[in-house]
């Protein structure tokens, strides 16, 4: 499927120590959440180059929201997109 790509890109993020903070709570971590500081914030560039060479197909949400908060944001942002 050469050429095709999404018509938008949704990106929760948050910052670095909210994610550690969230992580020692949690009994069982898999093998993402087990990686080191330095990994998350290596993966939040990449996030934040890939943000930046697609400003129209990204929106970002606030990831220390609430689930329902968060799941407002992106039904609000995907029924623009169909409109």
């Amino acid at each position: 499927m050469e050429g095709v790509s999404p018509d938008l890109y949704l990106i929760l993020m948050m910052p670095v120590e909210v994610f550690l903070e969230r992580r020692k709570e949690k009994k069982e971590q898999d093998r993402i959440e087990q990686e080191t500081r330095d990994f998350f914030e290596r993966a939040i560039q990449g996030y934040n180059d890939f943000i930046k060479e697609n400003p129209k197909k990204v929106t970002v949400f606030d990831a220390t929201l609430s689930i329902e908060e968060i799941h407002e944001q992106i039904v609000e942002r995907v029924k623009k997109l169909l409109k």
